[in-house]
């Protein structure tokens, strides 16, 4: 899992640089009077950081650390 998570994060950052340097016209295109489509493109790659973040801290909440508490147990008694 948390490889899965990692080549996500990996695709995710690298994937946002990659796309500005082949097509830095697409990232530099206007969407208001301000700002452009690659600032809004980058808090996304934040918050999906973030989700990933918390794909992992769940599955670890739910099976790594049971798990690992499972194991713990066992190797008390023995």
């Amino acid at each position: 899992m948390s490889l899965a998570l990692t080549a996500l994060l990996f695709i995710l950052y690298y994937g946002y640089i990659l796309l500005i340097a082949v097509d830095r016209a697409f990232v530099s295109r206007r969407i208001g009077t301000a700002t452009t489509l690659g600032i809004p493109l980058g808090a996304a790659v934040i918050v999906g950081a973030w989700i990933l973040t918390a794909a992992y801290v769940f599955w670890a909440n739910r099976q790594y650390d049971t798990e690992a508490s499972r194991l713990r147990d066992r190797l008390r008694i023995h």
